[in-house]
């Protein structure tokens, strides 16, 4: 009996406890702008738990069934109260650790939409800041004087200020003489559709830039 009631004590420091000693849940202020921590998402503590937990039960049902001694029914009482205790930690560490990763899991999403928020605030701002400077000249490049049908390319529009500097982040607006022949996105990737001429505008504070696009059938 003694040996069983040490093993069944031992059996939460070899298996289990996992979810209290493995799982972090996110660090307390994560949600006030905190830009990085760490926390546990992984399931493997509680699954063990999970584990440890089973495994106990068995050895409990094992044992009571070999016990053959003459004070058989004490010892089973005995071992069910030991082990159901033991089962009982492995099923309160596997709580707290499904806790704690369902936190972690919530606080890194929050994290992510605070990041996507701030990337999307500083591109306004950015924008808004280029908008206060007058457009002097526009240039398109890119593409090609010729090009095939079919055949897609990424069209890049700069926009200089009139000491000749690069107005960085510059917002344009594309669009094509004739869509039939050639089609441009508002992220200035253009598709060739048919044979024929097309002249690509990029107009940036009403100052536009041009290019003459010839489409011809492919060799």
């Amino acid at each position: 009996m003694k040996r069983t009631i040490v093993f069944l004590t031992s059996t939460p420091l070899l298996l289990g406890a996992c979810g209290l000693a493995v799982t972090r849940g996110p660090p307390a202020g994560h949600e006030k702008m905190m830009t990085a921590f760490s926390c546990t998402e992984s399931w493997t503590g509680p699954a063990l738990d999970i584990l440890a937990g089973l495994t106990t039960i068995f050895f409990v049902a094992l044992a009571n069934c070999l016990d053959d001694s003459g004070d058989h029914t004490v010892h089973a009482e005995n071992r069910r109260v030991v082990g159901g205790a033991m089962v009982g930690v492995f099923a309160v560490s596997a709580g707290i650790g499904i806790d704690r990763i369902g936190k972690c899991s919530a606080a890194r999403r929050a994290l992510t939409l605070r990041q996507a928020e701030a990337a999307a605030a500083l591109a306004a701002r950015r924008h808004s800041a280029a908008d206060l400077i007058a457009v002097r000249n526009v240039l398109i490049t890119g593409g090609r004087d010729t090009m095939t049908a079919g055949e897609w390319t990424q069209l890049v529009a700069t926009a200089y200020d009139s000491t000749g500097a690069v107005i960085l982040d510059k917002m344009f607006t594309w669009s094509s003489s004739n869509d039939t022949i050639a089609t441009v996105r508002a992220d200035g990737l253009l598709r060739l559709r048919r044979v024929g001429t097309a002249v690509i505008t990029a107009n940036a504070g009403n100052v536009i830039g041009t290019t003459n696009i010839v489409v011809v059938l492919p060799h």
